[in-house]
Protein backbone atom coordinates (compact mmCIF):
# COMPACT_ATOMS: atom_id res chain seq x y z
CA UNK A 1 0.00 0.00 0.00
CA UNK A 2 1.39 3.41 -0.90
CA UNK A 3 0.27 6.93 -0.16
CA UNK A 4 2.23 9.76 -1.72
CA UNK A 5 1.97 13.50 -2.09
CA UNK A 6 4.42 15.90 -3.75
CA UNK A 7 4.45 19.65 -3.78
CA UNK A 8 6.65 22.58 -4.63
CA UNK A 9 6.95 25.64 -2.43
CA UNK A 10 9.07 27.63 -4.90
CA UNK A 11 10.63 26.80 -8.27
CA UNK A 12 13.74 25.33 -6.64
CA UNK A 13 12.34 23.90 -3.38
CA UNK A 14 10.19 20.80 -3.07
CA UNK A 15 8.47 18.89 -0.29
CA UNK A 16 7.11 15.38 -0.25
CA UNK A 17 5.02 13.32 2.14
CA UNK A 18 5.11 9.57 1.60
CA UNK A 19 3.61 6.53 3.30
CA UNK A 20 4.31 2.88 2.58
CA UNK A 21 3.23 -0.38 4.14
CA UNK A 22 5.17 -3.41 2.91
CA UNK A 23 4.50 -7.01 3.91
CA UNK A 24 6.60 -9.97 2.90
CA UNK A 25 6.07 -13.25 4.66
CA UNK A 26 6.38 -12.69 8.39
CA UNK A 27 8.01 -9.24 7.96
CA UNK A 28 5.99 -6.02 7.97
CA UNK A 29 7.32 -2.50 7.46
CA UNK A 30 5.40 0.75 7.80
CA UNK A 31 7.21 3.94 6.69
CA UNK A 32 6.03 7.53 7.05
CA UNK A 33 8.42 9.95 5.36
CA UNK A 34 8.70 13.67 4.75
CA UNK A 35 11.33 15.08 2.40
CA UNK A 36 12.81 18.45 1.55
CA UNK A 37 14.62 18.98 -1.75
CA UNK A 38 16.53 21.89 -3.17
CA UNK A 39 17.48 22.44 -6.80
CA UNK A 40 20.56 24.39 -7.91
CA UNK A 41 20.94 25.52 -11.51
CA UNK A 42 24.68 25.33 -12.21
CA UNK A 43 24.62 26.30 -15.89
CA UNK A 44 21.97 26.23 -18.53
CA UNK A 45 20.27 22.82 -18.22
CA UNK A 46 22.84 21.57 -15.64
CA UNK A 47 20.94 20.95 -12.41
CA UNK A 48 21.97 19.52 -9.04
CA UNK A 49 19.28 18.27 -6.64
CA UNK A 50 19.88 17.76 -2.93
CA UNK A 51 17.34 15.95 -0.77
CA UNK A 52 17.03 15.22 2.94
CA UNK A 53 14.31 13.00 4.39
CA UNK A 54 13.11 12.17 7.89
CA UNK A 55 11.46 8.77 8.20
CA UNK A 56 9.43 7.10 10.93
CA UNK A 57 9.89 3.35 10.48
CA UNK A 58 7.98 0.57 12.19
CA UNK A 59 9.32 -2.95 11.56
CA UNK A 60 7.65 -6.01 12.96
CA UNK A 61 7.96 -9.77 12.70
CA UNK A 62 4.86 -11.93 13.09
CA UNK A 63 6.14 -15.22 14.46
CA UNK A 64 2.56 -16.31 15.25
CA UNK A 65 1.93 -16.85 11.53
CA UNK A 66 4.48 -19.69 11.47
CA UNK A 67 2.48 -22.73 12.56
CA UNK A 68 5.44 -25.02 13.17
CA UNK A 69 6.99 -22.68 15.75
CA UNK A 70 3.99 -23.00 18.06
CA UNK A 71 5.01 -26.58 18.78
CA UNK A 72 8.74 -25.97 19.10
CA UNK A 73 9.72 -26.18 22.79
CA UNK A 74 12.97 -24.31 22.07
CA UNK A 75 11.23 -21.32 20.50
CA UNK A 76 11.77 -18.52 23.01
CA UNK A 77 10.13 -15.54 21.26
CA UNK A 78 6.67 -14.11 21.85
CA UNK A 79 4.32 -14.08 18.87
CA UNK A 80 5.19 -10.57 17.65
CA UNK A 81 8.27 -8.38 17.76
CA UNK A 82 8.47 -4.84 16.60
CA UNK A 83 10.42 -1.66 16.85
CA UNK A 84 9.81 1.92 15.83
CA UNK A 85 12.74 4.11 14.84
CA UNK A 86 13.37 7.53 13.40
CA UNK A 87 15.85 7.59 10.55
CA UNK A 88 17.21 9.94 7.91
CA UNK A 89 18.09 9.63 4.23
CA UNK A 90 19.94 11.92 1.88
CA UNK A 91 20.61 12.06 -1.81
CA UNK A 92 22.31 14.03 -4.52
CA UNK A 93 21.40 14.00 -8.22
CA UNK A 94 22.83 15.58 -11.35
CA UNK A 95 20.54 16.26 -14.31
CA UNK A 96 21.57 17.42 -17.77
CA UNK A 97 18.96 17.32 -20.51
CA UNK A 98 17.87 13.63 -20.39
CA UNK A 99 20.83 12.36 -18.31
CA UNK A 100 20.13 11.39 -14.69
CA UNK A 101 22.94 10.45 -12.26
CA UNK A 102 22.55 10.08 -8.54
CA UNK A 103 23.73 8.73 -5.23
CA UNK A 104 21.55 8.14 -2.20
CA UNK A 105 22.20 7.04 1.33
CA UNK A 106 18.88 5.70 2.62
CA UNK A 107 18.59 4.89 6.30
CA UNK A 108 21.70 6.71 7.48
CA UNK A 109 21.20 5.28 10.95
CA UNK A 110 21.06 1.50 11.26
CA UNK A 111 17.49 0.24 11.34
CA UNK A 112 17.69 -2.79 13.59
CA UNK A 113 14.91 -4.88 15.10
CA UNK A 114 16.31 -6.37 18.34
CA UNK A 115 15.19 -8.45 21.26
CA UNK A 116 17.52 -7.41 24.07
CA UNK A 117 20.93 -8.13 22.49
CA UNK A 118 19.73 -10.56 19.81
CA UNK A 119 19.37 -8.96 16.35
CA UNK A 120 16.24 -10.28 14.64
CA UNK A 121 16.33 -8.05 11.54
CA UNK A 122 18.85 -5.50 10.22
CA UNK A 123 18.27 -3.33 7.12
CA UNK A 124 21.21 -0.97 6.86
CA UNK A 125 23.41 0.83 6.09
CA UNK A 126 23.01 1.13 2.30
CA UNK A 127 24.41 3.23 -0.53
CA UNK A 128 22.56 3.40 -3.85
CA UNK A 129 23.92 4.60 -7.20
CA UNK A 130 21.72 5.14 -10.22
CA UNK A 131 22.08 6.28 -13.82
CA UNK A 132 19.60 6.71 -16.64
CA UNK A 133 18.71 8.70 -19.68
CA UNK A 134 15.29 9.93 -20.82
CA UNK A 135 14.79 9.72 -24.58
CA UNK A 136 11.91 11.90 -25.75
CA UNK A 137 9.99 11.65 -29.00
CA UNK A 138 6.90 13.86 -29.28
CA UNK A 139 4.60 12.74 -26.43
CA UNK A 140 6.53 9.54 -25.69
CA UNK A 141 9.43 9.23 -23.22
CA UNK A 142 11.62 6.13 -22.87
CA UNK A 143 13.66 5.89 -19.70
CA UNK A 144 16.24 3.09 -19.26
CA UNK A 145 17.89 3.07 -15.81
CA UNK A 146 20.36 1.03 -13.82
CA UNK A 147 20.62 0.91 -10.04
CA UNK A 148 23.35 -0.47 -7.83
CA UNK A 149 22.69 -1.03 -4.13
CA UNK A 150 25.56 -1.60 -1.74
CA UNK A 151 24.51 -3.04 1.60
CA UNK A 152 26.77 -3.63 4.57
CA UNK A 153 26.99 -7.33 3.71
CA UNK A 154 25.87 -7.66 0.05
CA UNK A 155 25.54 -5.91 -3.31
CA UNK A 156 22.51 -5.85 -5.59
CA UNK A 157 21.88 -4.40 -9.04
CA UNK A 158 18.70 -3.73 -10.93
CA UNK A 159 17.91 -2.44 -14.41
CA UNK A 160 14.61 -1.02 -15.50
CA UNK A 161 12.91 0.45 -18.54
CA UNK A 162 9.97 2.84 -18.31
CA UNK A 163 7.76 4.06 -21.12
CA UNK A 164 5.79 7.25 -20.42
CA UNK A 165 3.01 8.58 -22.67
CA UNK A 166 1.94 12.26 -22.37
CA UNK A 167 3.30 12.36 -18.79
CA UNK A 168 0.07 10.59 -17.85
CA UNK A 169 0.26 6.85 -18.58
CA UNK A 170 3.38 4.83 -17.86
CA UNK A 171 4.49 1.24 -17.88
CA UNK A 172 7.70 -0.70 -17.72
CA UNK A 173 9.66 -3.61 -16.43
CA UNK A 174 12.66 -4.23 -14.23
CA UNK A 175 15.09 -7.07 -13.76
CA UNK A 176 17.74 -7.62 -11.16
CA UNK A 177 20.31 -9.82 -9.55
CA UNK A 178 18.98 -13.23 -8.54
CA UNK A 179 16.60 -13.25 -11.54
CA UNK A 180 14.03 -10.87 -10.06
CA UNK A 181 11.52 -9.35 -12.49
CA UNK A 182 8.99 -6.57 -11.97
CA UNK A 183 6.28 -4.96 -14.08
CA UNK A 184 4.90 -1.42 -13.75
CA UNK A 185 1.70 0.18 -14.93
CA UNK A 186 0.36 3.51 -13.77
CA UNK A 187 -1.81 6.51 -14.50
CA UNK A 188 -1.34 10.08 -13.31
CA UNK A 189 -4.80 11.63 -13.83
CA UNK A 190 -3.55 15.09 -12.83
CA UNK A 191 -0.86 16.17 -15.27
CA UNK A 192 1.79 18.21 -13.39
Amino acid sequence: YKLRGNGYIFDNVGVRVYGLEYRRGIFNTLNLETSYSYQILIKEKHIIWFCLSAILINNSVDFASIDDLAYDPYFIFDSNYGSTNVNFSTGLAYLYKGLRLGITAPLLLNNILKDDDYVVYNTGPTISLHAGYIFRYKELSLYPMIYSYHFSDDNYWEGSFLCILRNTVWGGLSFGKNKSVGFYLGVAPINN
